[in-house]
Formats: C-alpha cells, structure tokens, sequence
C-alpha cells in the first residue's frame, strides 16, 4: 500500500513525509488516506489526484467543508429531489437564474470552489462556463437581499459575502454569509426548472445537499 504523510495548516499543506523523492512515478499511486491532526482533535485526510494533494475526509472535532473543497471542480446535487443545481440555459450572463434541474454532463452544473479566505471560511462558488472569461460570475444572492425568498443567480464576482458560502458534511446545508440563510428549494419542489432561493434554515431535506467532487470523484 503505497501513501504519503502530509501535515495541514489551516490553509495549505505545509509538510510531507516518505522515504521516496517527490518527482517519482510511485507518488501518483496514493490510494490510502492518511490522518494528521491540524488542531486537535481535528483530522484531515488527503490523496494525490493529478498534481496535487486535496483534502478527501476529515474526522475528529471537524467535518468537510466546501473551503476544505478549495480548487475543486463540483456538482451540488439536492438530497431530496435529486436534481443539480444548474446555471439556467447554460448562460454566462448576469442575472442568469439558479434552478434545480436533472443531473446530466454538462458544465453549466459544474463550479469552482474558490475559497481564498482557507479551508474553514467562506468560499465563491464560480460557475465553470465562466472560469476562463476576463470577467468570472459567482453565485450570488440578488441584491445582496437578507430576505427569505431572494433568488440565486450567478453576477459578475464582487468579493461581497452576498457570494460567500459554507457547506459543511455535518448537517449538509449551504449557507449564504452575510444572511446566514440556506439555500432551499421553494416548496420541497422535485421538479426541473425550480428557482433556488435562500431561506430561514429549518433542516429540511430540501436545504440539504451532496458535494460530488469531479477532481477526487468523491461525494460529501
């Protein structure tokens, strides 16, 4: 069983340890995670995927957040309708509406976790239609609303909280910063085409929902 040891900072790995040198071909055949303490009682497990070293599990007073997620490609999936969230008609414009709609391959239901402020803060979550553009969109609550019932949609990234966000594996609820509201499905609807919006967080399956990470293939 091949691993690798790495210690965690609160925002980047900070050391690892083998007997082998970091440029041979054994490193990209990690396939044991490995847990390491970055404050006590909290464990962070991580594997090699491609380049790199991503947090893949986390145990003791702490559970996977979305900063955690940090340069990872996602699907946000609704535990009660099963549905993605999706950018509406693939639109990289402003304004452009947040539904609930069927899982399929397309990239307007895959983003970007952006979490400069590290692992435990807020993150953006940047739409992967726009991750090339001069100008990225984030999702974003309009108006930067604190009212039950403001629409998601993606706008151009401002760095405001109205697009900061925490998920975390404990309770499974997205949250919105500068409301502390959740993400919800109007109605507990399962239908495709449903507006999200945020809303008081009530531990409805419909504020609920799975992190499938496409970089590491996990599902949080």
């Amino acid at each position: 069983m091949h691993h690798r040891i790495c210690w965690l900072s609160l925002a980047a790995l900070i050391g690892c340890e083998e007997g082998a040198a970091l440029d041979t071909a054994t490193d990209f055949m990690v396939d044991e995670v490995e847990m390491i303490p970055i404050s006590s009682p909290c464990s962070v497990g991580v594997e090699y995927f491609g380049s790199r070293y991503w947090p893949v599990s986390a145990s003791g007073s702490c559970s996977m957040s979305l900063g955690m997620l940090d340069g990872q490609y996602i699907r946000i999936v609704n535990e009660r309708s099963g549905k993605c969230m999706d950018v509406a008609g693939g639109s990289t414009a402003d304004n452009a509406a947040i539904n609930q709609y069927t899982c399929h391959t397309g990239w307007n239901q895959v983003f970007l976790v952006d979490a400069s402020a590290g692992y435990f803060g807020g993150a953006r979550l940047i739409p992967a239609l726009t991750v090339t553009s001069i100008l990225p969109k984030c999702l974003d609550i309009e108006w930067a609303s604190t009212s039950n019932g403001a629409d998601l949609q993606q706008y151009l990234c401002t760095g405001v909280d109205n697009q900061l966000f925490d998920w975390n594996a404990s309770d499974s609820e997205l949250t919105v910063d500068h409301s502390g509201k959740c993400i919800d499905v109007p109605g507990g609807s399962t239908s495709s085409g449903v507006r999200l919006q945020q809303y008081d967080c009530h531990g409805g399956t419909n504020q609920k929902w799975e992190i499938h990470s496409l970089t590491t293939g996990y599902v949080y």
